[in-house]
């Protein structure tokens, strides 16, 4: 009887266990980190990823501008009454993905962006192509899609 009970104890610890990392990894992609908005451009098929991730990380300076942290805009979209607010960074690379479709036809996305006046800051690409060149250097972990497909994203 004692080693059901232990066994029983055992199982249920271990079962326990296992939900909570669960959780764990659920809130570990829920949080804001480069490594997971770029999963999440991936998934949306957002076009031109490591360009659009260049410019989260410049738009938000690092994830930690103001807009990028109380109204979860990561690309700076404005409405009629200022900054627009979203759910969630992930329901703001949503809207990218719309934004994205309804404008972006191929080609050089610089070119694209220059064209459409994305920025009023005559630097803009400069900066973005000097940004890419720094989350180059950064080390990310295996990004692993729906499929199990895994492949290292940035090294």
């Amino acid at each position: 009887m004692k080693k059901l009970i232990m066994l029983f104890i055992f199982i249920l610890a271990f079962t326990t266990y296992n939900r909570g990392s669960g959780v764990e990894e659920e809130n570990d992609k829920n949080k804001l980190t480069l490594e997971n908005i770029y999963y999440e451009l991936l998934k949306e098929g957002i076009q031109e990823p490591l360009i659009v991730l260049a410019q989260i990380y410049h738009e938000t300076a690092n994830l930690k501008s103001k807009v990028c942290l109380t109204k979860n805009n990561l690309l700076g979209f404005n409405s009629n009454k200022g900054y627009r607010s979203f759910v969630s960074w992930q329901e703001c690379i949503s809207y990218a993905k719309t934004w994205q479709d309804k404008r972006y036809k191929g080609g050089d996305y610089y070119l694209f962006l220059k064209k459409i006046r994305y920025a009023q800051d005559v630097n803009y690409i400069k900066k973005i192509k000097v940004t890419l060149a720094k989350i180059n250097t950064l080390e990310f972990l295996t990004v692993c899609d729906e499929s199990d497909d895994c492949q290292e994203i940035i090294k």
